[in-house]
């Protein structure tokens, strides 16, 4: 898993700009792969926010399953998603 994760990563920071980055991402990956992805950086974001597990279910609008499945994510570990909230957020 590890080697596969870092084959990904080292192809996500092949392109030169956004644009491309969409390309990639567009060729890579299926819309459903996209919306899943996009709804656990919604869920793991909103927890960082402090929102509680209902409050997310409702806001990002997944399951309370998905739900609980990003912050214990976040409980342990989940050092990239809090990597990537603070750039985004700073």
């Amino acid at each position: 898993m590890a080697k596969a994760t870092a084959e990904l990563a080292a192809l996500l920071q092949a392109p030169r700009n956004a644009k491309e980055l969409e390309q990639v991402v567009s060729d890579l990956f299926t819309p459903p792969e996209i919306d899943t992805i996009l709804e656990r950086w919604r869920a793991l974001s909103l927890l960082l926010e402090g929102a509680t597990h209902r409050e997310v279910q409702k806001k990002a609008g997944v399951s309370i399953s998905k739900v609980t499945h990003a912050a214990n994510l976040l409980k342990t570990g989940g050092k990239g998603a809090r990597l990537l909230y603070q750039r985004i957020h700073s």
